[in-house]
């Protein structure tokens, strides 16, 4: 992995940068403005964090954060590393103090250190301990200290819950762990005390994948078209109907990386029509932001080269794939894109993404428009929710490492700890006792500005 530093030299610009070589056919003021707001768009990955000993985090995403605005991070990792709670803290911290407006902080694929810190809270594996395979309570109870977990990490953003509810009628693989229920109404049972817990301890929700996840295939290596008709969609987004409206909202809608014919030619990630769908049949009216954008390689071929086809922007044939479905992403609807590359290639998006909008032509103006929408629906939700964004935990590590052990026995219902009510009672007292405590720096004030 290649990190690098800001692509100009200080005290330049990437719209300065484009005026100097003759590239900028717009309004500079516009162009600047797209500067200052596009990073917001962004939700970027750490790839290596913890690469270096006693390093939380590399100081090329602090600096990354700070100089292009970056919205949100997803601290871990796509290879292995241990991340303390400790080292989650601190970087949530410096992440924290690099920019003006509060950031979005996930978490993701860590190694657990000495019993506590980040191992995948908020992702696929385990995260609903195989709901379709134990009981609501049990389900409930992981939920509970799932939700306790990330806020002991500082991290203010939970990547759940996955409903899928497309996946009801099959027993779907373990590593998923998806909501593999009967019906919608049984999807949104399960769910939803999820997104009541996460709630409670002051987290952002994201309701994924919308609008299912196709049976027996894993988007991230491989992916086709699968025609369900028209009605069938229909019955899968009923979960999503019931879950995404209301106080209980989430805060995002995640989409996949869908390909239906009968509703589109083109994956629901680049995809207005499906936007259109979430936003109309659905009616959720939140932040919407996309899966990882690696994923879409695993399009080969003929399908992606139609996919590619849609866009039409001056800039064909300059800019990479990868800044392609970025800029298609946007114009379909989505509010936050899910950059998952290297700093390097990150880096590169955004120059991308910036270039395009910075144009006169309709592709241009149509991405400068989106990139402005976005940006003032992500800076409202930050400053209602300024409070809990920026909350920092004093949960001790004793208690987070009590957490992850009865966590842990829950997903296996190891000695019958599902059916096990005092254990799990006398731990959540002392959680509650200790995080909402009066007059600590608690979460009490930030579960207040939700």
């Amino acid at each position: 992995m290649i990190l690098i530093g800001p692509p100009l030299n200080a005290g330049d610009s990437y719209s300065r940068d484009l005026q100097a070589h003759g590239q900028l056919y717009g309004d500079y003021g516009q162009c600047k403005q797209v500067e200052n707001k596009l990073g917001q768009l962004f939700f970027i990955f750490t790839d290596g964090v913890g690469a270096q000993p006693k390093v939380a985090i590399h100081p090329d995403y602090i600096k990354a954060v700070k100089d292009m605005n970056i919205g949100g991070i997803r601290l871990g990792s796509n290879t292995n590393f241990t991340f303390s709670m400790e080292m989650a803290r601190d970087s949530v911290k410096k992440l924290k103090n690099a920019t003006q407006l509060p950031v979005f902080v996930a978490a993701d694929n860590g190694t657990v250190d000495d019993g506590v810190g980040l191992f995948g809270l908020g992702t696929y594996s385990g995260f609903l301990g195989n709901a379709g395979e134990t009981t609501k309570e049990c389900v409930q109870k992981r939920a509970y200290l799932n939700a306790f977990l990330n806020s002991a990490d500082d991290v203010n953003v939970a990547l759940g819950p996955a409903v899928d509810p497309s996946n009801r009628d099959k027993k779907m693989p373990t590593y998923w762990g998806f909501l593999s229920t009967a019906r919608p109404e049984k999807v949104a049972e399960l769910a939803g005390p999820l997104i009541e817990d996460f709630n409670h301890f002051g987290l952002a929700t994201v309701l994924k994948h919308f609008p299912y996840t196709p049976v027996y295939m894993d988007p991230h290596q491989q992916n086709a078209n699968i025609p369900d008709s028209r009605e069938k969609v229909e019955e899968d987004i009923r979960a999503f109907k019931l879950l995404a409206n209301g106080n209980g909202a989430p805060d995002f809608v995640m989409t996949t990386h869908l390909y239906n014919t009968n509703i589109d030619n083109t994956v629901a990630t680049l995809s207005p029509k499906w936007i259109d769908i979430l936003k109309k049949d659905v009616g959720y009216k939140g932040i919407i932001v996309t899966d990882g954008l690696h994923m879409m390689g695993a399009f080969k071929g003929a399908d992606r080269q139609q996919f590619l086809s849609y866009w039409k922007g001056s800039e064909a044939g300059k800019i990479s794939d990868d800044g392609i479905v970025a800029a298609l992403s946007i114009l379909a609807g989505h509010d936050m894109i899910f950059i998952d590359d290297d700093l390097k290639e990150t880096q590169k998006v955004f120059k991308e993404l910036h270039s395009i909008a910075c144009q006169d032509d309709a592709t241009g103006k149509a991405l400068r428009k989106r990139v402005f929408e976005s940006y003032d629906k992500i800076v409202t939700y930050k400053k209602k929710n300024e409070a809990k964004l920026n909350f920092q935990s004093d949960a001790p590590i004793s208690l987070a490492r009590e957490a992850v052990v009865l966590y842990s026995d829950l997903g296996s219902n190891k000695n019958n700890s599902c059916s096990d009510d005092n254990r799990f009672n006398v731990l959540k007292i002392k959680i509650e006792s200790t995080v909402f405590k009066s007059g600590s720096s608690s979460i009490n004030r930030r579960v207040q500005s939700l």
